[in-house]
């Protein structure tokens, strides 16, 4: 059976051993995906379209995790404000803050204090203009440049 056969062969017992449901797998690295390393042998499978048994390459594929991947959100404060505050978690100002010319990491965490919104970011700008010891803290949406992003 030359190799085309034996693929065809595998597909087919797959085939049938998924209830007929077609189950197709990206290949990247490996035919077991990315980095994954996969031990490949040769067996006996069923071909259901002859009813008897063929020899096919099978592979074994070790388990695999994945993550879900955390988009990271930069932004930055709206032009229209020459800086603003950080707050504590209380919506307290700290004495610390953003200028308009400083960049932040959203930290997927928003609240509303006394009727105000608030998102907690991460400065990554230094030397920018923004003040204080703080690089860290929770600001009012509304200061950002597209403020409907966090919602």
């Amino acid at each position: 059976m030359n190799n085309a056969k034996r693929v065809a062969a595998v597909a087919a017992v797959t085939i049938a051993l998924s209830g007929g449901v077609l189950i197709t797998t990206a290949v990247a690295d490996s035919a077991c995906g990315p980095g994954a390393i996969g031990k490949t042998s040769e067996q006996k499978v069923l071909n259901p379209a002859t009813g008897r048994y063929e020899t096919g390459t099978v592979t074994d594929c070790p388990d695999v995790t994945t993550s879900k991947p955390t988009g990271t959100v930069t932004s930055a404060i709206s032009p229209l404000y020459s800086a603003v505050d950080f707050r504590d978690s209380n919506g307290v100002k700290t004495g610390s803050g953003l200028s308009n010319r400083d960049q932040f990491q959203y930290l997927n965490e928003k609240k509303t204090v006394g009727g105000v919104e608030l998102i907690r970011v991460k400065q990554i700008t230094k030397g920018m203009g923004g003040y204080g010891s703080l690089y860290e803290g929770w600001i009012p949406v509304n200061y950002t440049m597209l403020p409907s992003m966090f919602h």
